[in-house]
């Protein structure tokens, strides 16, 4: 309501520097999801998530690939971006949901568990694609080592970053006992985690996601942790989702035409 094809309350230059706020704000969602990726909670249900989530991975990505490339007449490398592109499922739309309905028990915890594999290997395969068009690019020739090797020295990076940084918040939690210095301790984490991140060119929610499942799993004070972000967790949702809605772009949309519309039909189905 307040982007472009409304108010349009501030000018367009504007609306690119939103985006370390959302980058932040997402950062916040990723330490959440990873959170609830409890090892000892998920013992049981290891096989389900990880049939659901391969099942996800090889299904989804070929079936918008086929269509886009196929029936639609795409190019290889746009096709094979937006196939796997739509694997991504939105981590804050999902665990704002189940906050709202304060949804609890096995299918939320394994709806959480999917949706954060699902992001990592979106960001995995996404990357391995990247690195296959700069090989093509730049050497006119597949570097099949460096295209594999590169998406895993990100997660790798990332668990770097995300594991120091939870390690250290675990180190000051138990110096401290207010709820206010854990609120602080956390907002401090986040930006840190992501801000490292985006200045060495990682990704930041993958780093962020690590931060959570580190907390989570090896912290005697996380439920103090994450009880401490309630108390900002709304106003950080509702930024989220008023930066995301105003970079809602009609005249993308019209220019997709039938490609757009491939998109968004095979993906739900």
């Amino acid at each position: 309501f307040i982007g472009h094809y409304a108010l349009n309350l501030f000018p367009t230059e504007a609306y690119t520097s939103f985006n370390q706020i959302t980058k932040f704000a997402l950062g916040f969602v990723g330490l959440l999801i990873g959170s609830h990726l409890n090892f000892r909670k998920l013992a049981n249900a290891k096989k389900r998530v990880v049939s659901i989530v391969l099942a996800d991975a090889f299904v989804t990505p070929l079936l918008v690939f086929s269509i886009l490339y196929f029936l639609v007449k795409l190019n290889l490398i746009v096709s094979l971006i937006l196939g796997v592109l739509s694997l991504l499922t939105a981590p804050g739309s999902t665990l704002h949901i189940i906050k709202e309905k304060r949804a609890k028990g096995l299918i939320s915890k394994t709806l959480l568990a999917v949706v954060a594999l699902n992001n990592v290997l979106t960001i995995l395969l996404f990357y391995t694609i990247y690195y296959y068009m700069y090989s093509i690019d730049t050497y006119n020739k597949i570097h099949l080592i460096a295209i594999i090797m590169r998406p895993l020295y990100l997660l790798l990076e990332s668990f770097v970053i995300g594991g120091l940084i939870g390690w250290t918040v675990i180190y000051f939690t138990e110096k401290r006992k207010s709820s206010t210095s854990f609120l602080g301790i956390l907002i401090i984490s986040v930006v840190l985690t992501v801000g490292t991140s985006e200045t060495l060119h990682f990704s930041g929610i993958l780093s962020s996601l690590i931060l959570g499942i580190i907390i989570g799993n090896f912290s005697r004070y996380k439920k103090l942790l994450f009880n401490s972000f309630k108390d900002i967790e709304k106003e950080v949702f509702s930024l989220f989702f008023v930066l995301a809605g105003t970079h809602l772009d009609f005249h993308a949309i019209i220019m997709a035409k039938s490609a757009g519309l491939a998109f968004l039909l095979s993906r739900i189905f």
